[in-house]
């Protein structure tokens, strides 16, 4: 019984390491993205990681709710865990909150806070209804 538990945390460490590979690499390249390089004081691509990922979420969990048990326990720390927690990024939404606020930018940094703390439950909210609501037809 140890042996298979030693295993089963293993293979969700290594699917939340890959995922957070994968999902870390894309909130990188985000920062590139030409249209999000607008040379103002909010962090957009930022915020865009963190409204698609809380969107995706939201998605994926609804989903998962959906999934036979053996799916969704393989499929979690990889997709939910792994993907979305390294494509969301709170821990730098809060450095870049900081980062703002010591710049002057109160504002920018209200404005970012609230943008992203109303909107990010929003967007995971419609993943869920998107969800539910599309296999009910």
């Amino acid at each position: 019984m140890r042996q298979s538990m030693i295993n089963h945390r293993q293979r969700d460490l290594l699917a939340v390491m890959a995922g957070s590979i994968v999902g870390g690499g894309l909130r990188l390249s985000m920062a590139n993205w030409p249209l999000l390089q607008t040379g103002s004081a909010m962090p957009w691509p930022t915020l865009l990681a963190n409204l698609s990922g809380s969107l995706l979420i939201g998605l994926l969990a609804g989903l998962l709710a959906r999934a036979r048990a053996s799916t969704k326990a393989s499929l979690t720390p990889l997709l939910l865990t792994g993907f979305c927690g390294g494509l969301t990024t709170f821990s730098i939404f809060s450095l870049e909150t900081l980062a703002m606020l010591d710049a002057g930018n109160h504002l920018a940094a209200g404005g970012y806070v609230g943008l992203t703390m109303l909107l990010s439950p929003a967007a995971a909210w419609l993943g869920l209804t998107l969800v539910f609501s599309v296999s009910r037809e």
